[in-house]
C-alpha cells in the first residue's frame, strides 16, 4: 500500500471510529434498556476494532521504495516535518537525516543519490 493511500485509510478509520463512538454514546445513553441498540453498537465497534487491528498489522510492514537501483525499507509515517534515521550498507554513514521532504519518495531519491556518491547503498529509513 502506498504511503498516500495508507495515510488516507488512517484518516478514514479515525472518522469511522468517531462515528461509532457517537453512535454508542448516544444510543446506549438514550436507551439503556434497548438490547437491539446495544448489539448493533457492539457489532459496529467489533468491526472497527478488527479494521484498526488489520491496519495496524499492515502498518507494521515497511513501504519499499526503489530509486537509483536501491530498494529501501521505509518505516513509519512520513510527515512534512519528519526526520529519518538512516541505515546504510557502510555503517559509518548511519545517522539522522533532516533536510525537509514532503514524502518518502523524495527522501529515498535524495538519500540513494547520496549513497551512490559515497559508494554504498541505503538499506532502511525510519521516520522520527
Amino acid at each position: 500500500m502506498s504511503e498516500q493511500r495508507l495515510n488516507q485509510r488512517i484518516r478514514e478509520l479515525k472518522k469511522d471510529l468517531a462515528r461509532a463512538s457517537l453512535f454508542v454514546g448516544k444510543f446506549i445513553a438514550d436507551r439503556p434498556e434497548d438490547d437491539y441498540v446495544k448489539n448493533q453498537a457492539k457489532k459496529t465497534l467489533i468491526k472497527i476494532n478488527k479494521t484498526l487491528s488489520d491496519q495496524r498489522d499492515e502498518m507494521d510492514q515497511p513501504i519499499i521504495i526503489t530509486r537509483n537501483g536501491q530498494a529501501v525499507e521505509c518505516w513509519g509515517q512520513w510527515e512534512e516535518d519528519s526526520n529519518a534515521d538512516c541505515v546504510f550498507d557502510d555503517e559509518r554513514l548511519d545517522g539522522t537525516w533532516c533536510d525537509g521532504a514532503n514524502n518518502w519518495t523524495e527522501v529515498v531519491e535524495e538519500l540513494t543519490t547520496y549513497a551512490l556518491r559515497m559508494g554504498t547503498k541505503l538499506i532502511q529509513l525510519e521516520a522520527c
